[in-house]
C-alpha cells in the first residue's frame, strides 16, 4: 500500500533487479549470454510481477552501478531509463549522510546551484536504528524520510521522477 500512495502522489516506482545481483556476479560466470541470463533472472520477472500488481516502471537503477552495454541494450527494451549518475547522488542511509544537518545543506546547495539531487535508499524501517548488519545497511527511518520530505518542501524544492529528471538532463 505504502508504494501505491508514494505512485499515487507522482512519484516514480522504478526496479533495481529481483535478488540485487551485479552484472558481474560469479552466478552468470558459465552463461554463454550473460546479459540475457542476467535479463531473464534479475530483470524481467520482477517487472512482470511490478506490472501485474498495477505498476509501471520505467527507470532501472544497478545495484553496485554494474552496468554494462549488452546489458543496458536488453534492460532498455523494458526500461527505458536506466539511472546514470547524472545529477548530484545522495546515499541518505549510509554513515555520514545521515544527519538532518548534512542533509539540509545538500539540500541548501542543490536549490542554490539550481541542480537536480537524486536521494538513494533500499530500506524504509519503522524505526532508525544502527546496525552492522549489511542486509540493513541501506536503510532509513520513516520519520527520517518525513523530515527529508519536510526541508524539501521547506525550500520550496520541486520533486522530479527518473524520467523527468533524465528528460532535464538530456535537453541540456
Amino acid at each position: 500500500r505504502i508504494f501505491k500512495a508514494f505512485q499515487n502522489n507522482g512519484h516514480e516506482i522504478g526496479y533495481h533487479t529481483s535478488d540485487h545481483l551485479s552484472t558481474i556476479d560469479e552466478k552468470y560466470d558459465n552463461k554463454s549470454n550473460k546479459a540475457q541470463a542476467y535479463f531473464d533472472d534479475q530483470i524481467l520477472p520482477g517487472i512482470t510481477y511490478m506490472r501485474n500488481k498495477g505498476f509501471e516502471p520505467t527507470s532501472f537503477s544497478y545495484p553496485f552501478i554494474s552496468g554494462q552495454p549488452a546489458h543496458d541494450e536488453l534492460i532498455r527494451q523494458e526500461l527505458p531509463h536506466i539511472r546514470a549518475f547524472f545529477a548530484h547522488v545522495t546515499v541518505i542511509d549510509n554513515p555520514g549522510n545521515t544527519t538532518l544537518t548534512s542533509i539540509r545543506k545538500h539540500l541548501e546547495k542543490l536549490k542554490k546551484d539550481q541542480d537536480i539531487g537524486v536521494f538513494l535508499s533500499h530500506w524504509i524501517l519503522d524505526k532508525d536504528f544502527e546496525t552492522k548488519n549489511p542486509k540493513y545497511r541501506y536503510r532509513i527511518s520513516k520519520d527520517k524520510l518525513k523530515s527529508i520530505m519536510d526541508i524539501v518542501n521547506e525550500l520550496g524544492l520541486k520533486f522530479y521522477t527518473m524520467d523527468e529528471a533524465h528528460s532535464i538532463y538530456m535537453n541540456q
